[in-house]
């Protein structure tokens, strides 16, 4: 009987009504508002102040405080000691100076070459800043590096032929007032112009100040440009905001003689992308990437590309 009783009171317990509970829903986040002619100009402005200079920049800054140099301080090296090694270069290893001060250790190396041939001839240069280093004086930092750059570059001529190539690659922290912005990279940039023109760029880009059409501080990118369609890139680019937020414009890869497409609007060569925001399709932003292919940066003559070693060594 008891036990009977035991199992009516259990069914009574569960035949109360269970607590209903909503479903989660997905989050989705709350739109940004976007002005697609101000991110076209950001975006714009990314390339044109920000990736296509950076290295040019920096070796800027290095030979500009090279130039303060006082008798004895930095002391000049053919092998850095205990410090970074380049093969054929030079370097100051140091921790001296009261109107300048230097501190560390910076090794740099340059090279050009020419091949004249018949009917063209090929000139190639190479150079890179490599260390960990600070130029201060009582204003502050002149020129911080703390890295390592990498650039190359090759000029072809002839009778009816003009090519050139530029690649740049920066992994590293520079700062100081010498530069015209401080930044922390890791970028590859490829430029190159004449008789065919493309321009290549991968990775990240974080401006320590300043920002980007006075809103973002970082710009990142996977992009090649050239080929059949001369409007439009393939890949992506992204700005990011002090908040964290990505704005990405990802472009569509265009149509070709060699690539034709089944679906042709998303083919067309145009210059217009698919901007996201935090991963969220939002508008539509297109740019005129004119500046990376009708009149690209070139690279400095070979002469300006490669500076005088015995120039250095005869200064103070």
């Amino acid at each position: 009987m008891i036990r009977v009783l035991c199992l009516l009171a259990l069914l009574a317990g569960c035949a109360q009504a269970l607590p209903e509970t909503a479903p989660e829903l997905p989050f989705v986040p709350e739109p940004i508002p976007v002005d697609t002619e101000e991110l076209a100009a950001a975006f714009t402005e990314a390339f044109r102040d920000v990736l296509l200079p950076v290295a040019d920049d920096v070796w800027a800054a290095h030979e500009a405080t090279l130039a303060l140099r006082e008798p004895g301080c930095p002391d000049l090296w053919l092998a850095a000691p205990d410090g970074p090694q380049l093969d054929g270069g030079l370097a100051w290893v140091d921790r001296c100076g009261q109107q300048t001060s230097f501190r560390g250790a910076l090794t740099w190396a340059s090279e050009a070459r020419r091949d004249p041939a018949e009917l063209a001839s090929l000139t190639t240069a190479e150079r890179s800043l490599v260390g960990l280093a600070e130029v201060a004086d009582e204003g502050g930092t002149l020129f911080g590096f703390d890295g390592e750059l990498d650039e190359s570059a090759s000029w072809s001529e002839g009778p009816d032929y003009s090519q050139w190539s530029w690649t740049r690659s920066l992994r590293g922290t520079a700062r100081g007032t010498e530069l015209e912005r401080s930044l922390r990279a890791d970028l590859s940039v490829r430029s190159a112009g004449g008789e065919s023109t493309e321009f290549e760029g991968q990775g990240e880009l974080h401006l320590l100040d300043g920002l980007v059409a006075g809103r973002f501080d970082s710009v990142g990118l996977d992009l090649w440009l050239g080929g059949g369609c001369d409007a439009e890139p393939v890949g992506w680019i992204g700005l990011r905001d002090p908040d964290a937020t990505w704005f990405d414009l990802v472009f569509q890869a265009p149509e070709t003689d060699s690539a034709p497409y089944a679906n042709p609007p998303y083919g067309a060569c145009e210059g217009c992308g698919t901007l996201y925001v935090r991963g969220v399709a939002q508008a539509e932003v297109c740019l005129d990437l004119a500046l990376l292919l009708e009149s690209p940066t070139p690279p400095p003559p070979a002469a300006g590309f490669v500076p005088s070693t015995r120039a250095l060594l005869e200064a103070p």
